[in-house]
């Protein structure tokens, strides 16, 4: 039970910390990937809430293979896919080296951490009601929901922090990058601790007796 809360909670808290984080920097993002464009503050929240367009797909995505090949391939691969995106924005060059490049990459980015957050929390929730007991699936499951809020309170304590111990001139060189690498960095590691977790008996019963969906997207139950 603790481990299966840790497991998901803790990747949980590292999704949205990811995923929140460029709204909270988006000052400094415009004035390095977008300077001196008109509106281009509207330009990096318009790709901010770009994530936000993509987590639907990203959960019709990761609901239809898990309910395919099975749901720990795909609790490994959402932290992955989110651990990858949050470090390349981390790692992206600005417009004054790539010029129109770098706000293209950015937006790449942030759809691969829309589609892997939108399968994180629902794909957190599945894993773990299917492990525990009936009556445990309502601490366990409500556990992981908050835990993600707290990912958004983590990226703004970090933003806060970072403003109040670097100057404007230090975040704006190296500075924002920091909480991109670190929170990269703490997803690449829960994703390493979730290599060695078990499928859930449910989708074990179910591959046992034949009955994967083929289409699961055009299946429905009530």
């Amino acid at each position: 039970m603790r481990q299966l809360l840790l497991i998901t909670c803790v990747g949980a808290v590292l999704e949205f910390f990811d995923f929140a984080i460029l709204f909270l920097f988006a000052d400094v993002l415009t004035r390095v990937f977008i300077p001196g464009e008109e509106g281009s503050r509207l330009w990096i929240f318009a790709i901010f809430a770009l994530g936000y367009l993509t987590r639907p797909l990203g959960g019709l995505l990761f609901s239809h293979f898990g309910d395919r090949i099975g749901r720990k391939r795909l609790f490994r691969l959402s932290i992955l896919l989110m651990s990858l995106a949050t470090l390349g924005i981390g790692l992206l060059p600005g417009y004054a080296l790539v010029g129109g490049l770098a706000p293209g990459l950015l937006v790449v980015c942030r759809i691969v951490q829309g589609l892997s957050v939108g399968g994180e929390l629902p794909g957190s929730i599945i894993y773990a009601a299917e492990q525990v007991p009936p009556n445990q699936r309502g601490l366990v499951t409500t556990s992981i929901i908050t835990s993600a809020t707290l990912g958004h309170v983590l990226a703004g304590a970090v933003a806060m922090l970072i403003a109040a111990t670097l100057s404007e001139g230090e975040i704006q060189q190296w500075g924002w990058r920091l909480p991109f690498f670190a929170g990269g960095a703490l997803g690449v590691a829960g994703y390493l601790e979730r290599r060695h977790i078990a499928e859930t008996p449910l989708f074990i019963a179910i591959l046992e007796r034949g009955e994967i969906a083929k289409v699961p997207l055009l299946e429905c139950s009530l």
